[in-house]
Order: C-alpha cells, then structure tokens, then sequence
C-alpha cells in the first residue's frame, strides 16, 4: 500500500517562491551581473588575466551568488540597482527582491530537522542572533543534527530559505572553521564585511568542505 505525505501550503508556496526566485536571479545577473564578474572572480581567487579558472561546474553557483549580492558599483550591489531601476514586476517578485535586499551570509549548525515541515532549526555560528527556520527540501531529507552550512539566509514573510547554494561541512570542523575564517577574513583586501566572510568560506570550502548543496 503507498503512502503519501500531503504537502503543506507552506512547502506549496516555498515551491513557488523558489521557482519565480530562480528566473529573478537570472534577470538580475543579465542585467546588472557583467559589470561585476571580474571583481568577483578576482577577489575569489579564480581569475588568470582573462580566463576564469573553476575547479569544477559547482562552483558557478557560489560564484554567480557573490556576483549578485556583494559586488558593488557606485555603493550598489546588483539586487540594489535591480530594485531601484525596474523593480519587481509582480507581488512575489517584490516580496522577493525584499527579502534579497535583507538577505545575509553565515555558517550555521543544523540544531534539528523537522521533516513533516521540510524545514531546518539553524543556530548562527557567527552571530549571537536566535536559532532560525529554514524551509529547504534537500537538507530536510539529508541533513543530520552538527552538520555545518554556510549559506545565504533570505527572510521572507512567511518563511526563510537559502538563495540556492551552500557550503558544507563536517561537525566536528566546528572550532577549526571559525578560528582559520578569522585568519582569512584579514588577508581579503575589501573593506565590506560581507565579502570578506563569503571569500573566506570560499576557500575553507576548497580545503575542507564535504560539497555544495544546491536546492
């Protein structure tokens, strides 16, 4: 006999938002991401004069992750100049674009995961904020209580998720990670938080990551 879970109109809407998310990230990056590709690969370490150099296909994501939201130009990163130059076209849109434009990178701890809900219990690692929720359909069904994600978190009204991509990491690299991110968030040459915490997890991923998740 089959069983089946009836999806909830939460996970519904997650669903959703995921897919308008998706093509809007595509919009912003044609639109505003070329004049910020070179600054990005630079300061990732993966740029030889003109060649971009990936170890692999995986790391296109990360790279388009940190072309969109923490390369600037004129103080504007291209969700910013996105929002203030066409804006989003429909509710979920804008709603989406807000919650880009208050998104924010950290490590975090998988405290719990609540299946029924396809959704994660995170503590942020680097912060002293609140544990947060996450609904994230791959993490949901493969994530285990200590594993540690780096992620992009986007607050929404109803629900937070991930911007798509993620860094992952072995528990017991706890204390490691967040004695040797300090490290290199000094030898990163910007003056912006932000990148130099996504240029720092970048290259721990490098040496000591477990993969990328993707959703």
């Amino acid at each position: 006999m089959a069983w089946f879970i009836k999806e909830s109109p939460l996970v519904k809407k997650y669903k959703k938002y995921r897919k308008v998310g998706q093509a809007l990230n595509n919009q912003v990056l044609e639109t505003f991401g070329d004049g910020r590709i070179g600054e990005a690969t630079r300061l990732l370490g993966i740029r030889k004069g003109k060649t971009i150099i990936l170890e692999d296909e995986n790391q296109m994501q990360p790279l388009m992750d940190f072309t969109l939201y923490d390369c600037r130009q004129d103080g504007k990163n291209a969700v910013e100049q996105y929002q203030a130059e066409i804006g989003g076209k429909t509710k979920i849109e804008r709603e989406l674009l807000a919650g880009m434009l208050h998104s924010y990178t950290s490590l975090f701890r998988v405290e719990s995961i609540r299946k029924a809900e396809s959704a994660l219990v995170l503590s942020d690692l680097l912060t002293e904020q609140e544990p947060v929720k996450i609904i994230d359909l791959g993490f949901s069904e493969t994530a285990v209580p200590g594993l540690l994600i780096f992620l992009r978190l986007i607050p929404l009204d109803d629900f937070n998720m991930s911007a798509g991509f993620s860094f992952i990491f072995s528990g017991d690299r706890e204390e490691h990670l967040l004695r040797q991110h300090k490290i290199l968030l000094r030898k990163v040459k910007s003056e912006e938080t932000a990148v130099k915490r996504f240029v720092a997890f970048f290259k721990l991923n490098q040496r000591i990551g477990l993969g990328m998740g993707y959703n």
